[in-house]
């Protein structure tokens, strides 16, 4: 019901900027209520990134290429996640492990936000184009 509705665009757009928001209230909260409803948010949302970015993939990586093209793109995925949480270790020595998160979930909302308005500009509209057949199929 709801895919029908929402474009692509937001999907990816919002879901990666309120996920990442969703990280920004995880790591600011100061008791367990706060920590579970960050965490319902952030899951929520989460679910309408990883929407966005599956449906994305299927649509831009051509049927040949997918498994290869989706194993190297997990790999430079798990290098990239390896090297943050090395700085952030780095970081969590000199300054407090939640001071350290909050900046870094700050730097991410900031970089989804900038991801977000550029997915809105019209002239990246093309690369969001749905197979009609697909949706309304």
């Amino acid at each position: 019901m709801v895919a029908k509705k929402v474009q692509l665009k937001n999907y990816l757009g919002a879901g990666m900027f309120f996920s990442s928001l969703g990280y920004l209230f995880f790591y600011s909260s100061f008791n367990f209520i706060t920590v579970t409803a960050s965490f319902v948010f952030l899951g929520f949302f989460m679910a309408f990134a990883n929407t966005g970015y599956s449906t994305f993939f299927q649509n831009s990586v051509p049927v040949e290429i997918m498994g290869r093209f989706g194993s190297i793109t997990d790999m430079l995925q798990g290098i990239i996640q390896i090297v943050f949480t090395l700085i952030l270790g780095i970081f969590a020595e000199w300054f407090s492990l939640q001071f350290v998160c909050i900046t870094f979930s700050l730097i991410g909302t900031m970089l989804a936000l900038v991801l977000f308005i550029t997915i809105l500009i019209p002239s990246k509209a093309i690369f969001f184009i749905e197979d009609k057949k697909v949706v309304n199929g």
